[in-house]
């Protein structure tokens, strides 16, 4: 069996948003060929880099057997992505998104291991880092309540 080492991505981190223009409504812009209403479209660069903003059940699409220390993860099986996890773009075919992942510090049994490669939509690699501080700002609400609630206090309004 060979070993798979880590993917080196050298790239500055860039997340652009292409937008197409046209005579919707909207005004003209240089550059911009008219003909359509307005569109975004992320394209996501390699080495783009955002958080993993939920836990999601992903399939690995290494084509060597990653070695998780509770087994191998071979190409199509499942393993968990977790929240907090850093995803790095490596490629982009089409709406998706070739990533790399790096779990967070936590562990768990099934956790998908450093330098698992598993495919995300643009339009969601776009947005992870907002949702994930979404996420964390509901947690943080969702903590405070329960310590009100089980300190005998009224929740705050």
């Amino acid at each position: 069996m060979r070993n798979f080492g880590p993917l080196l991505i050298g790239a500055t981190v860039m997340v652009f948003i292409e937008v197409a223009l046209s005579s919707c409504g909207v005004k003209p812009v240089p550059g911009v060929k008219p003909g359509s209403c307005l569109r975004e479209t992320p394209v996501v660069e390699p080495g783009a880099s955002a958080t993993f903003a939920e836990a999601a059940l992903v399939k690995v699409r290494n084509l060597e057997p990653l070695d998780a220390k509770t087994g191998y993860f071979e190409f199509d099986n499942e393993c968990l992505a977790l929240d907090g996890g850093k995803v790095t773009a490596v490629a982009r075919h089409q709406d998706r998104v070739l990533v790399r992942y790096e779990p967070p510090k936590k562990k768990f049994y099934g956790v998908c291991p450093a330098g698992t490669l598993f495919f995300v939509k643009a339009a969601d690699f776009a947005a992870m880092d907002e949702r994930y501080r979404a996420n964390v700002a509901g947690l943080e609400a969702e903590r405070q309540l329960v310590e009100r609630l089980l300190a005998g206090q009224p929740p705050a309004p």
